[in-house]
């Protein structure tokens, strides 16, 4: 009996889990005040080129923008970007929202906030990023 719970298992679970796609970008903005207190959202491109925008149904990017974005990530050097620090308020501070990047890198998860570093949004590997939820927003 114990085999088979374990196989069940694994067939309910474990596999198709297993061939989930792994995340490419995360991007959480948080701060502001909603309905329920605090806003949050948390949109996740997978390397499989699937958006999740918040409680959205995932939507398919184009692959070509996404193995750009796949090769952008993998240049960047995470540290030096991590050099420019941001030295105003946080916006959270007044009802605004810190956006936090986490980039999964060869090297792992490369995380940066716009609280603790001077975000250039024209820059890469943000600028594909945003041009990606761009596309999809214009796409609906």
């Amino acid at each position: 009996m114990q085999r088979f719970i374990t196989f069940l298992f694994l067939c309910i679970v474990a596999i198709p889990c297993a061939a989930m796609a792994s995340p490419l970008v995360t991007l959480e903005t948080r701060g502001g005040e909603c309905n329920m207190g605090e806003c949050s959202q948390v949109t996740v491109l997978s390397d499989d080129g699937m958006l999740t925008v918040g409680k959205a149904q995932p939507q398919k990017t184009a692959p070509e923008s996404v193995a750009r974005l796949r090769t952008l990530i993998g240049e960047t050097d995470f540290a030096a970007l991590r050099t420019h620090k941001f030295t105003g308020t946080c916006p959270m501070a007044y009802d605004g929202q810190e956006s936090i990047f986490t980039f999964y890198t060869s090297r792992g998860p490369e995380r940066v906030a716009s609280c603790e570093t001077a975000i250039d949004v024209n820059g890469e590997p943000f600028n594909t990023f945003y041009n990606i939820l761009r596309q999809k927003h214009e796409n609906k």
